[in-house]
Parts: C-alpha cells; sequence; structure tokens
C-alpha cells in the first residue's frame, strides 16, 4: 500500500498484534508481485493487489492511534512526533531512491534531472508532472508521502476527535472514494500528478477506519479469538477477488473491498491467536515488509532492464533473481540498517 507501506513499528510486546505483522509481510509481497507482473507483462491474479496501499493506509491508523494516542494526551510534541515518523522513515526510502537513480543513470537520463529527482525523492517532495509519478526514482513513495501526510494531521487535532465526528469523517470521505473511483475505474491513484488531489481522499478514509478500529479495540468490543490463517489467507484472497471483479466493475467493487474487507480482516488479525511456533516467522515478515515495498521497484526494474539485454532464457533468469534480490535485500536492510536505526534510538 502501499503503504505503506509502513505503519509505526508494531508494538512486538503485545503478542495480539502478531498476525498484523504477518498480514503487513504478505501485503507487501503482494504489492511486489503487482509490479512484477507489471514489468514482465503477465498481469494476473495480482493485478489490483496495489489496494495493499490502502490497506497499510487503515493499518497505520490504527497503529499509530494505538502506540501514540497516549503519547498525544501526555503532550508528544508535533515536531518530535514528525522527526520521529521521517527517522523511521527515511533511511530505507534513500536507499530506495539511490537505486532507483542508478537505474535512471542506467538508461541514460539526464543527470541533471536525476539529481533533482534525487533530492526531491530523499526530501520526500513530490513533483507534480502530469501524468508521470509524484517520484520518479521510487514510484511506492507517493503512499509514503500521504502517510505522513495523515500522521501530521493526526497528531495536530485528529487524535482528539470523538468517535462520532470520526464516523462522520470516514462516511464522507468514503463518498469521496467512491467518487473519484466511479470518475477513474478504480480507486488505483493519487501516485501522479494528474490525480494527486484523489490522493489525499484515498488515504482519509482507510486511515480514519484504522483509528475507530483502534478505539473499538482499546474498549475491548467484540474481540474473536480466530484462527490465524483465516485473516492471512482473507487478504491475498482479497486482492484475487478485486482482479475476478474485473474492469467494468472495479469502480464499486475496489471501494467496497476497501470498506468492508479490510476492517474486517485488521480486526481479526488484531485478535488471532499465533501459534508460537510462527510467531518469529510473523515478526520476520513485518521486519521485511518496509524495505520490500521500499526496493522493489528499482530492483524489478533493473531485472527487466538486463532482461531486455540477453537473450529470453536468461532474461526469465534476470527477472527471478530482481524477485530474490528483494527479499535478500529487505533482510540486509532489515537486519543492518532498521535494526542499527533502533538500537541507536534505544
Amino acid at each position: 500500500m502501499p503503504t505503506m507501506p509502513d505503519a509505526a513499528p508494531i508494538n512486538l510486546s503485545k503478542q495480539r498484534f502478531v498476525a498484523l505483522d504477518a498480514l503487513r509481510g504478505i501485503a507487501a509481497l503482494c504489492v511486489m508481485l503487482h509490479h512484477a507482473e507489471q514489468f514482465y507483462g503477465h498481469p494476473g491474479v495480482f493485478a489490483h493487489a496495489y489496494l495493499a496501499v490502502d490497506f497499510f493506509f487503515m493499518l497505520s491508523g490504527f497503529v499509530i492511534s494505538d502506540v501514540y494516542a497516549p503519547r498525544f494526551a501526555a503532550d508528544l510534541k508535533l515536531t518530535r512526533f514528525m522527526v520521529a515518523r521521517i527517522k523511521r522513515l527515511w533511511p530505507t526510502l534513500a536507499i530506495g531512491v539511490t537505486l532507483g537513480a542508478l537505474l535512471a543513470l542506467a538508461h541514460g537520463h539526464q543527470p541533471i534531472i536525476i539529481l533533482i529527482d534525487l533530492v526531491a525523492g530523499l526530501s520526500f517532495m513530490p513533483i507534480l508532472r502530469g501524468g508521470a509519478g509524484l517520484f520518479i526514482l521510487d514510484g511506492v513513495e507517493w503512499s509514503l508521502f500521504f502517510e505522513l501526510v495523515a500522521n501530521l494531521v493526526h497528531r495536530l487535532g485528529l487524535w482528539r476527535f470523538s468517535n462520532r465526528l470520526l464516523l462522520f469523517l470516514s462516511v464522507a470521505s468514503l463518498c469521496g472514494l467512491f467518487t473519484i473511483s466511479a470518475y477513474n475505474f478504480g480507486i488505483g491513484v493519487g501516485d501522479r500528478g494528474v490525480s494527486f488531489i484523489a490522493g489525499f481522499i484515498r488515504v482519509a478514509f482507510p486511515y480514519l477506519i484504522g483509528m475507530l478500529l483502534q478505539r473499538m479495540w482499546q474498549r475491548g468490543s467484540r474481540r474473536l479469538v480466530v484462527p490465524v490463517f483465516i485473516p492471512i489467507v482473507a487478504l491475498p484472497a482479497s486482492f484475487v477477488l478485486a482482479s475476478i471483479i474485473g474492469p467494468s466493475f472495479a469502480w464499486i467493487g475496489e471501494p467496497m473491498i476497501v470498506a468492508l474487507l479490510f476492517p474486517v480482516i485488521i480486526w481479526l488479525g488484531a485478535c488471532a491467536k499465533m501459534p508460537p511456533r510462527y510467531t518469529q516467522l510473523s515478526l520476520l515478515g513485518g521486519a521485511l515488509s518496509y524495505p520490500i515495498y521500499t526496493i522493489h521497484l528499482p530492483l524489478i526494474g533493473a531485472g527487466d532492464f538486463v532482461a531486455r539485454l540477453v537473450s529470453p532464457p536468461f532474461g526469465i533468469m534476470a527477472r527471478f533473481v530482481a524477485l530474490a534480490a528483494c527479499i535478500g535485500g529487505a533482510w540486509l536492510i532489515a537486519r543492518y540498517v532498521e535494526n542499527a536505526a533502533v538500537t541507536r534510538r534505544a
């Protein structure tokens, strides 16, 4: 999503949220496969997995509320909060943006344009260029930008709003989501200059619902202990469902999936009981999710670039190596970059 996608680091001391780590990892893998299908010319079951971004937005609303609402009430300063969010996102993003710059150089793009895009990418500054992406070097950064906007609004006062007001805003933003979906034949918008405004509508609804879900959770409302495989299977199944619906009904199907299925999946994930033997695997999925999301586009692009220079059998191999590099690179980043950053903050 993503984001997505990154939410705040999920509170691993709370075992009830371990399944959300697994879901975050699955969502990141689905986004990677979605872009692999696009680059490699075989759109299929992951054609609509860009909806994972909306899942990340909703998860962010849930987790930011859980982690930071008490700190906001204790007067955590806006600047300190936003600095913490940017510090969480920036090191891994910088790697993705740098990889994108190297790929752009390999394609022979003008160095001055690459430099401008590099500075914009490293500073979270979108560039509105019509049908081009907001962030050319690492296209997924658009969702991180809108998540930071949502985080900013959250701290500025959204956290003070009553449940009734949040529900009203959710309904209003859902109407907006249906509007942009009807106009664009789906909600896969917000990543380009022409749909920049739609990005604010796209992040609003899932983020607000995530906040409401967390407040319901905090009250202990209707918690159900369910097998963890239910939300884990349901998330990728929702992306497959979106593909089955097809383009003719995507304008109504995609908002309905976000509005009806994603809240249930997050709720069941928060309630799910994770068998101890799968806990470490789930935590690994959460740790790899953000690096996978951030570096996969330039690496997949590099695989496609090499594949076009060699014979078809070697081209297939290059593309598979690129996908493997996304996983391996994410593991290295999680271990040596993100883990080191957490250690320094501690």
